[in-house]
């Protein structure tokens, strides 16, 4: 997940300098490349860091995925506020803020980095593997989750791999159908999980739906799969958790999967807080 989060906020991060935005002055253009920096320096740590749990392993993702979450969600504030922005005479009302928000961000995950760059000072990624205990969890990491059952569907992964990815524009819907225990979930979460998929898509998430599924419980699936949700977020009702899940979509290409959705009326239900940026979601 921490993983997952950096690579979010990258794209964020990335997104509002590829594109002309008003509300982006030269101090934040200098904060958002310090960023950037810091964020490319952890990311090639979690790139290299054993795949074997550890504590002191486990501790520093879960700063990296809460930090990554932090300054994305201060930048998505800001980026709405001044969208709805109308009088630049409060702009700087709204600037001064963000900028001490995202300063304070920034100073958190360059101490994250400080850590881990003591880290690799004092162990190379070998001696730090070889010292990792294996926990129970680890067992149960899906590593080669599928490979076994996945024989004669390489082609069919390959397919839908190069159809998400590929050029399209507006929003999409695929549908797996079949008779059960041929393998659509298999070949779904083979897809879902390939590193394409991560790194192509800003935002990902994965709720299995029950034969008695509750509407606004499949929305907190949802977003429990993106980031976990705030308690006050969990309070919300089902229109107002779907116009949340709408607002953390925006602007954003992600990859959503529904699965064992055995009727239609679910979709038709949720639809709506998918929002069609025809950036090839």
């Amino acid at each position: 997940m921490a993983y997952a989060a950096l690579l979010s906020l990258k794209h964020l991060l990335e997104h509002t300098q590829d594109h002309d935005y008003q509300y982006l002055i030269l101090d934040e253009k200098q904060q958002i490349e310090s960023l950037l920096q810091k964020l490319r320096f952890l990311q090639d740590f979690l790139d290299h860091s054993p795949q074997k749990s550890s504590e002191t392993i486990d501790c520093l993702e879960s700063q990296i995925r809460d930090a990554a979450y932090e300054a994305e969600d201060i930048i998505e504030s800001h980026i709405t506020n001044r969208v709805h922005e109308e009088s630049a005479s409060k702009r700087g009302d709204i600037f001064t803020p963000f900028c001490h928000k995202l300063e304070e961000v920034i100073e958190e995950i360059d101490s994250i980095k400080k850590r881990v760059e003591k880290i690799k000072d004092e162990n190379d990624v070998q001696d730090l593997q070889a010292r990792t205990e294996l926990s129970p969890d680890s067992l149960k990491q899906p590593a080669s989750r599928g490979k076994s059952s996945m024989v004669g569907l390489d082609d069919d992964i390959m397919k839908i791999k190069e159809w998400l990815t590929g050029v399209l524009s507006n929003l999409e819907t695929l549908s797996v159908v079949g008779m059960g225990g041929i393998g659509k979930t298999t070949l779904t979460r083979n897809v879902y999980d390939d590193g394409l998929s991560v790194y192509h898509f800003h935002i990902r998430a994965w709720v299995t739906i029950s034969q008695d599924y509750n509407e606004r419980e499949l929305l907190l699936g949802l977003l429990d799969s993106m980031k976990k949700p705030t308690d006050e977020v969990r309070e919300k009702s089902f229109e107002q958790l779907a116009e949340y899940l709408y607002k953390t979509l925006k602007l954003k290409r992600y990859l959503i999967v529904l699965d064992d959705m055995w009727d239609t009326k679910v979709w038709d239900k949720v639809k709506r807080s998918f929002p069609n940026d025809k950036n090839g979601s």
